[in-house]
């Protein structure tokens, strides 16, 4: 394995730029497959909560991102990262466009609700009130729910 990385931190990025991957291809699936902005973002945000919940150690691999190498990610994990949010930004921005969301920053709109999704998946593999820690339907109900309520917020009442 070193042969081929190098050493730990190599294997470790190249790792998470799979999961990267992953959420690219599961991101992508909801931009297709979308049916305006807010149910393309709700489509999105679900795919991206699946993924962690079919298999937890994607979760804690992104977890050791920050706990051990917070700011040091290859630049190419930066540019996937920022691919990835300007996406997303484009969805908010089309749903501006066309009356369906209200006028918010688009930026700062898609940080909130990546932090929202990220948060409720991560709050309900570790939270200490999760006795059952494998319940993956209890957690994504949560992160529906969370989503519910944050893109109705989103919605233009007059669009």
């Amino acid at each position: 394995v070193y042969r081929y990385f190098g050493n730990k931190q190599d294997l470790f990025w190249a790792t998470t730029l799979e999961v990267m991957r992953r959420i690219e291809d599961r991101v992508q699936e909801a931009i297709v497959h979308g049916d305006g902005a807010i149910e393309t973002l709700r489509k999105m945000s679900m795919g991206y909560a699946r993924l962690f919940s079919e298999d937890r150690r994607y979760l804690e691999l992104f977890a050791q991102q920050h706990a051990e190498f917070r700011f040091t990610e290859p630049d190419s994990h930066k540019a996937r990262h920022d691919e990835l949010t300007q996406r997303c930004v484009e969805v908010v921005e089309e749903g501006i466009l066309s009356g369906e969301i209200r006028r918010v920053d688009p930026v700062k709109t898609v940080n909130a609700l990546g932090g929202l999704v990220y948060g409720n998946v991560l709050h309900g593999f570790y939270c200490y009130e999760n006795t059952n820690q494998d319940d993956r339907q209890g957690i994504l109900d949560t992160v529906e729910l969370a989503l519910n309520l944050f893109l109705e917020g989103l919605r233009n009442p007059r669009g």
